[in-house]
């Protein structure tokens, strides 16, 4: 491990060195890749298109956010922003850090590029066959169109994971090996989450139960590895002691804020579905609904979940802080699956009655 960080460093030094003049994109492009992103943006307009394919990208995502956060904690990977200047100061080799460097948690794997690998790779089959019907072609056939459809969406995906690892490296809060790791994790868990139909879950007590256990088997590996083998907040620690701005560290960057989301949005679904049970609504996977509608279903949906992410947390206590969290991610599913398709659906009614 050694030399895969010593050699890390060296890389990302060479980055910052070398590609300085692109600060900014690489700024905005680990941005996007945040895994905020997969609830705030991807979860909402592939569900207003499709919602068993948005119900799978949620499952992805929480399932991997989840998945990431126990291995970050097995593994204890170092971040570069503090390792560099805990074992190589003598060497001279000093690197920069950004108001996105400074996350709170272990490194190892990539968190980033893990979600984003296993929401886009979730997303890519439905993106390939709605094109291949756009142009009238089976996925299946082996024609030229839809080949080159079919490898051009894929050497996109491939293009946007390599650019939010890239990202990452270059901002000094991940190594090489990490990012490749989260990629490599991240696909897997989606073909896995794809097989097993796990989006069909969405009754309340099944939903509650799954909550339960995500939380419960991440709480008790976090007690066990405290008493048994390490403190696994001490990269919190770190990340206090070596962060160049204490205004770089937030809370919401924190393994257990990710946890609280994860959670939040599980419950979300069960309850999302129960209250479209109790006000008799039209099945939201119906296909009656034009483009149109579901585009400016979308907008207003992404525009809602915005709004709602502007809602300040309560800093000054945490346990307030991660109880508003998960009243915050339960609220940013109930309004997407519920709340934007009800509003829409009474307008039309309405117009229709007029």
């Amino acid at each position: 491990m050694e030399t895969l960080h010593v050699e890390g460093v060296k890389f990302i030094w060479y980055l910052q060195r070398t590609f300085a003049p692109w600060t900014k994109h690489f700024l905005l492009i680990s941005h996007g890749g945040d895994p905020r992103n997969s609830f705030l943006l991807y979860f909402p307009i592939a569900y207003n298109f499709n919602s068993a394919i948005g119900l799978m990208v949620l499952w992805s995502a929480v399932l991997s956010e989840w998945l990431n956060l126990i291995l970050k904690w097995m593994l204890r990977g170092e971040r570069p922003y503090w390792w560099v200047e805990e074992h190589m100061k003598e060497q001279n080799i000093h690197l920069k850090q950004y108001p996105l460097t400074c996350e709170t948690g272990p490194g190892s794997p990539s968190g980033h590029v893990m979600v984003t690998a296993s929401v886009l790779c979730t997303l890519m089959p439905a993106i390939t066959a709605k094109l291949c019907k756009l142009f009238r072609v089976s996925t299946s056939s082996l024609t030229l169109i839809s080949v080159t459809i079919q490898s051009v969406c894929w050497l996109i995906f491939i293009a946007i994971l390599v650019v939010v690892s890239v990202s990452r490296v270059f901002i000094a809060t991940h190594f090489p090996h990490q990012v490749i790791l989260g990629a490599l994790i991240g696909i897997l868990l989606s073909l896995l989450v794809q097989r097993e139909q796990v989006s069909k879950i969405t009754d309340l007590i099944p939903c509650i139960c799954v909550a339960f256990f995500l939380a419960v088997t991440a709480l008790f590996l976090y007690v066990g590895l405290s008493f048994v083998v390490f403190d696994p907040s001490l990269s919190i620690t770190k990340a206090q002691q070596w962060c160049a701005d204490p205004k770089y560290i937030h809370l919401d960057t924190t393994p257990f804020y990710s946890l609280v989301r994860d959670i939040g949005v599980v419950v979300g679904v069960g309850v999302s579905h129960l209250l479209i049970k109790i006000w008799s609504q039209e099945d939201p996977s119906n296909d009656s609904k034009s483009n149109f509608k579901r585009l400016i279903q979308s907008f207003l949906s992404v525009a809602c979940l915005q709004l709602l992410e502007q809602m300040g947390l309560p800093l000054w206590n945490r346990i307030l802080f991660y109880c508003a969290g998960f009243i915050k991610n339960v609220l940013l599913v109930v309004i997407i699956v519920f709340v934007v398709p009800s509003l829409l659906s009474n307008k039309s009614d309405k117009s229709k009655s007029d």
